[in-house]
C-alpha cells in the first residue's frame, strides 16, 4: 500500500539552504570583492585602510568597516556595497551587531527576531516597538552597517507636484511587496523609503527604471510605511482580490514520472504552495521557483529508488500555521 511522505517545512528549509549556490571563497575581503566587482581600484583600499588604522587607533574609537569608509569618500554608493556584499555572504545583520556590542543578549535579540517574524513586522520596527533600545542607539546602529540613516517620518508630506512620478517608479503592489516606497524625485535624484536592507536589492534589481537618477535610500518604520503608502496610492482604486479556494490548492496533484521535463507542473504546484504559504503564515518572501524545482526533483530521486515506484504525486497539506508537501509513490 503506497504511503504518504511528508516532507515538512524543516526539510524545505534546509534542502533550499544546502541548494543555494555555493559562494566562491576567493576573494574573501570585502576590499578585494569591491575591486573584483570593478566598483572601486586597489589603490581606494590603500586610502581607506590608512583612514581605518588612524580612526581605530582614536581611544575609544569604534571600528569602522571599510565600506563604510569608502562610502564616506563616495568611491562606492551604500546599495552597491550591499548589493556586492550581500552576494558574497559578507553582510553583518543588524541583530548580530547589537548582541555583539552588548546592547541586547541573544535571549532577547532572539524573541524580538520570533516576534517579528509572527507578525510580519520588519526587525528595525519590532525593535523600537519592543523599546528595547532607544531610537538613536539603532540609528548609529544602522549608519554604521549600512550608511544609511533612519528617521522617522510620521510628519512626512508629499509633494503634490511629485506625487503621479513617484507613482510610475513603483507599482502599488511592488510597493507593498517589498514594503518600500519612493518618496522625493527632485532633479537627478530618487529618494526612497525602506524598512528593511533587502530593499536595497530589490531596487538594484530594477535599476533599469531609474537610468540618470541618483538613488538614495532612508530607513523609515513600518507604520509609518503603511500611512505613507496609503497616501501615495490612495488615488488608485484596484479591483478587490477575490480569495483563493483553500480546497483547489490542497486538492491539485502533481504527479511527476520525468521530473526534468515536467517543468510546468512544477511551476504550478510552487505557485500553489506560495499562495497558500502566504495565506497561512501572513509573510512574503523572495522567490524560490528554482530552489523549489530542484527540491522536487531530489525527492523524486529520493523516493523512487527508496520505493521503486516510477510515478510520484506530490501534493500540499495545511497543518496549523504550516505547509507540508505531500509525496505519494504511485504504481503503473
Amino acid at each position: 500500500m503506497e504511503q504518504n511522505h511528508i516532507l515538512s517545512p524543516s526539510h524545505q528549509k534546509g534542502i533550499f539552504r544546502r541548494l543555494k549556490p555555493k559562494r566562491s571563497r576567493l576573494p574573501e575581503k570585502s576590499g578585494e570583492i569591491l575591486v573584483s566587482e570593478g566598483l572601486i581600484n586597489p589603490s581606494d583600499i590603500d586610502t581607506a585602510l590608512a583612514i581605518q588604522k588612524g580612526k581605530n587607533d582614536l581611544p575609544g574609537a569604534k571600528r569602522k568597516p571599510l565600506g563604510m569608509i569608502l562610502c564616506d569618500l563616495n568611491l562606492v554608493t551604500p546599495m552597491d556595497l550591499f548589493e556586492v556584499l550581500f552576494r558574497h555572504n559578507k553582510v553583518l545583520s543588524l541583530d548580530r551587531l547589537l548582541v555583539e556590542r552588548k546592547l541586547l543578549d541573544h535571549e532577547t535579540m532572539d524573541k524580538i527576531k520570533k516576534e517579528a517574524g509572527q507578525s510580519g513586522v520588519p526587525l528595525i520596527s519590532q525593535l523600537i516597538n519592543e523599546r528595547s533600545i532607544s531610537v538613536q542607539t539603532l540609528q548609529e546602529a544602522l549608519f554604521d552597517l549600512f550608511h544609511i540613516p533612519f528617521r522617522m517620518a510620521g510628519n512626512f508630506k508629499f509633494n503634490p507636484e511629485e506625487e503621479k512620478t513617484l507613482r510610475k517608479l513603483l507599482t502599488r503592489k511592488e510597493s507593498k511587496a517589498h514594503r518600500l516606497l519612493p518618496l522625493v524625485a527632485r532633479e537627478n535624484t530618487l529618494l526612497f523609503g525602506i524598512t528593511d536592507p533587502l530593499g536595497m536589492i530589490f531596487l538594484k534589481e530594477k535599476n533599469h527604471r531609474f537610468q540618470g537618477f541618483r538613488i538614495k535610500t532612508v530607513f523609515i518604520h513600518f507604520d509609518n510605511f503603511l500611512k505613507l503608502h496609503s497616501r501615495l496610492y490612495q488615488t488608485e482604486r484596484p479591483a478587490p482580490e477575490k480569495s483563493p479556494d483553500i480546497s483547489l490548492l490542497l486538492g491539485y496533484r502533481c504527479v511527476l514520472t520525468h521530473p526534468e521535463k515536467e517543468t510546468d507542473q512544477i511551476a504550478a504546484l510552487y505557485e500553489r504552495y506560495e499562495i497558500l504559504r502566504q495565506l497561512v503564515t501572513g509573510a512574503r518572501r523572495s522567490d524560490h521557483a528554482d530552489l523549489f524545482r530542484i527540491f522536487l526533483e531530489e525527492s523524486f530521486q529520493t523516493l523512487t529508488q527508496k520505493t521503486g515506484a516510477h510515478k510520484i504525486a506530490f501534493s500540499l497539506k495545511k497543518e496549523k500555521n504550516r505547509v507540508n508537501i505531500l509525496a505519494r509513490p504511485e504504481a503503473g
